[in-house]
């Protein structure tokens, strides 16, 4: 007999089927074309003691799915046999019409069974001791669903008979009714005020005048009871907007039955602002400025734009210029010069300033700044390079160097012995000279096209153990879990006309809140916009979104600690078993086409369309790898067997090789938890166990070796020199190969950039090929900025890039928007 392995299809391809000239042998009885009574019996277990026979080869694989609940099964009806026939319960698809009820006591009932076999089966109507079509089995699971308060589960089953035929049946109707109102009643007893709203909203459109037992009101009179109470809790969780919101839509639908409660809403809201108002009040008489902003804020929150709230907001900010800023990265491990830790480079380049500063792109590469005087070519040949210290009114703000300090540190920098050695400086700079107090000569053992990149370096000492010099434009005063607060550094003159307000950074655990905050006006300015979030922003006429010069690059760096991770074709297995689109365009983005947010085939920016000067090292030739799944596995698991035939090779008689755990490291921030997490889950699909493991605060990097990857962000400004930060001699990734070794000694020999591309696209290609990074994704970067906040600027290197400009306004003029 012909086993049935499928579990899918449509019910009616049993219809259609006629299975002529097929037989079946039992028992002595030869049975052609179709199968009668006592093969039914034979084939679901006839009693051996009559006589009978067991079939063999029957196929035990279920057609329905068990596992699915009844109603998104394969419909079926199903009949209970007499005592002869052990009472045995059968699914069944019929070939002809349902038989009448009652059963009449003569003819046969013709079907088939999917559960037991492909034959076209026949049971005398005298045989059938009951017959319930899969309406009938629906309402009976429903019946029990709803004894045990199982109510929404009821209704799927009852909307299905309603669907199906029991259109126009009161009892169906009512049933469908009771069992919205019970469900209802529940999520209403239960809290859930938002699901009861849209039960009850249902029950209402049917039938308004419908009153279920336990509650004896009426549909209108429950949902206004759950709206009062979803409000109260809106209200009391802050979320001002979202209650004016409601109250706005449930006029509209429900109209004079909802006007006192409205009312009612409106006046506590007043009330509320009006608390607001004094209470900021009282703030500003104690000169608590954070505290009144925030009170005077909400106010307007709360009943938005009242002349009372924006008149005190108005004065307080003449009197407390503060700017809010919204971050999700806190300030731990502050450094200008950090390019793998967001939240502490944005904190590092408002509070600390470096000798030379990366300032923005040019038409070919980053463009520098010496911010104690300039930097320029000191001869012909490009092969010398002069500081010239110069005094100027703006240059009495920012910290002093001297020319023997100048040249000390590039020395140390030189020098392997050193902590603060780099390798990248060494191959290039020849010689440190002292021409006189205000210039030193750099000397370079070849043309190089970007040596002001190599020379960036703190003015403090970062190795010397103290805390890090507060240099920058900015001091933090202050700072608790959630707040950090920044002002003007003494040391820096004020510039006339400017307003140097006072930044308070606001950290949000949860991203979406800071966008919440934004646009409730809590804050002026988010520091790293969701972009899942971005289309929600951007469609509100009081913020503006920008994106930043610099992109992000993300991917996964290998320890290679054991046989596995050491083997290329396993970190390639590795690599095509993530869905980095799916990861990408659904959880990160939200689903949203974000232009520069794409997959990418290597460790280097591919640039934008506004911004593409940072492309210059990506190859586009090497395609990304498409998500496989079944070819990761085919990799892994082949990777393994190798080690296995090596074994055996080696005379092993009962070799063993486990994959090891794997331990995959990542920040505390959004992305690279979400996105460690949904790679944990997919290469547990590939037959890899990993564990996760989160970093302290601050930390990009683990401080020990108990880690098998690490998911690493890189903001890559300039790709010539910070690939040394990956790939050079003290850089994270390990065990290169020899042309990427190669590649590296050429970028020091870089006398143009297409000298510069080509190594870099050429060094691409191979780190694709040996897999020595497992590329991830590129995010293009935006900020969100408040219209009260001016003069922050577009085409930002980081968020306090034009600080000395800020300046906040209490109000915005229809006119201005």
């Amino acid at each position: 007999m012909k086993q049935n392995q499928t579990n899918s299809g449509k019910c009616n391809r049993w219809y259609r089927r006629r299975l002529a000239n097929r037989c079946l042998v039992m028992g002595g009885w030869l049975l052609t074309g179709l199968v009668f009574c006592p093969a039914v019996v034979a084939a679901v277990g006839y009693p051996q003691d009559q006589g009978q026979q067991s079939v063999s080869g029957i196929d035990e694989t279920k057609y329905f799915d068990d596992s699915l609940d009844l109603v998104d099964r394969e419909p079926y009806d199903e009949i209970k046999l007499d005592d002869y026939n052990n009472n045995v319960v059968i699914r069944i698809i019929p070939l002809n019409t349902p038989p009448p009820n009652p059963i009449p006591a003569d003819g046969y009932l013709q079907f088939e069974a999917p559960d037991l076999n492909e034959n076209i089966l026949q049971v005398p109507f005298s045989n059938i001791v009951s017959y319930r079509n899969f309406n009938q089995l629906l309402i009976d699971e429903a019946d029990e669903l709803i004894q045990s308060e199982n109510y929404a589960s009821a209704y799927r089953n009852l909307l299905y008979v309603y669907d199906h035929g029991g259109r126009g049946s009161p009892v169906i109707e009512k049933s469908i009714q009771n069992c919205l109102y019970q469900d209802g009643r529940l999520n209403y007893l239960a809290g859930n005020y938002e699901l009861a709203i849209s039960i009850f909203e249902e029950v209402y459109n049917r039938d308004r005048d419908f009153i279920g037992a336990g509650f004896n009101k009426k549909p209108i009179e429950v949902i206004l009871d759950s709206i009062d109470l979803n409000i109260k809790k809106k209200f009391e969780a802050g979320k001002y907007d979202s209650v004016m919101m409601t109250l706005e839509q449930i006029g509209e639908l429900y109209g004079k039955e909802s006007l006192r409660m409205i009312d009612r809403w409106n006046g506590l809201m007043l009330k509320h602002s009006n608390d607001l108002i004094a209470e900021s009040k009282t703030l500003a008489a104690q000169n608590k400025g954070k505290e009144s902003h925030l009170k005077a804020r909400q106010a307007n929150r709360v009943v938005p734009n009242r002349d009372e709230a924006l008149d005190l907001y108005e004065e307080i900010v003449d009197r407390f210029p503060i700017v809010f800023v919204g971050v999700t990265n806190n300030s731990a491990g502050a450094d200008p010069l950090r390019l793998d830790l967001w939240g502490g480079r944005r904190v590092g380049r408002l509070t600390m300033r470096s000798v030379v500063e990366f300032s923005g792109l040019s038409d070919e590469g980053g463009r520098y700044e010496f911010l104690n005087g300039k930097l320029e070519q000191a001869d012909e040949d490009g092969l010398a390079y002069r500081f010239t210290i110069e005094a100027s009114e703006s240059s009495q703000s920012i910290p002093q160097i001297t020319a023997l300090e100048l040249a000390s540190k590039m020395i140390s920098m030189g020098s392997y012995e050193r902590p603060d050695y780099r390798t990248s400086f060494a191959k290039v700079i020849s010689t440190v000279e002292i021409e006189d107090e205000n210039n030193v000569l750099i000397k370079l053992r070849r043309q190089f096209i970007r040596p002001e990149a190599l020379v960036q370096f703190r003015y403090d000492d970062p190795f010397s153990g103290q805390p890090p010099k507060q240099n920058g434009k900015y001091v933090m005063t202050s700072k608790n879990d959630q707040i950090a607060v920044y002002n003007r550094n003494p040391e820096y003159s004020p510039i006339k006309d400017r307003q140097h307000p006072e930044i308070v950074e606001w950290l949000f655990k949860n991203a979406s809140d800071a966008v919440d905050a934004i646009i409730g006006g809590e804050v002026d300015v988010i520091d790293r916009v969701p972009l899942a979030e971005l289309p929600r922003l951007q469609g509100n006429a009081s913020v503006q979104v920008e994106a930043y010069v610099v992109p992000t690059v993300h991917m996964l760096i290998p320890k290679l600690r054991n046989d596995f991770t050491r083997d290329k074709n396993f970190r390639n297995g590795l690599l095509r078993g993530i869905n980095r689109e799916s990861i990408l365009n659904e959880m990160i983005c939200g689903g949203n086409d974000i232009d520069g947010c794409e997959v990418i085939s290597g460790p280097f920016p591919r640039g934008t369309e506004e911004n593409d000067q940072l492309a210059y090292g990506y190859n586009t030739k090497v395609r990304t790898e498409p998500y496989n799944e079944k070819l990761g596995m085919v990799l892994v698991q082949t990777v393994q067997q190798q080690m296995i035939d090596k074994l055996v090779a080696d005379g092993s008689k009962n070799p063993v090789v486990k994959r090891p755990t794997l331990v995959l490291c990542h920040t505390r921030d959004d992305i690279p938890k979400i996105a460690c997490a949904a790679i944990q889950r997919m290469w547990g699909e590939l037959g890899v166990k990993v564990d996760l493991r989160e970093l302290a605060p601050g930390e990009t990097i683990p401080p020990d070796d108990d880690w098998d990857f690490l998911y690493y962000e890189m903001s890559m400004q300039e790709p010539l020199t910070d690939v040394d930060t990956l790939f050079g001699e003290e850089g994270l990734v390990e065990d290169l190969s020899a042309p990427v070794q190669q590649s590296i000694r050429r970028l020091g020999y870089a006398d143009s950039w297409q000298m510069a591309g080509l190594t870099l696209r050429r060094m691409h290609r191979q780190i694709r090929n040996d897999v020595s990074v497992l590329p991830l994704w590129q995010l293009k970067e935006h900020y969100a900025v408040r219209d009260n906040l001016r003069e922050v600027g577009r085409n930002l290197i980081h968020l306090y890039h034009n600080v000395d400009s800020w300046r906040i306004v209490p109000r915005v003029k229809k006119e201005e928007k």
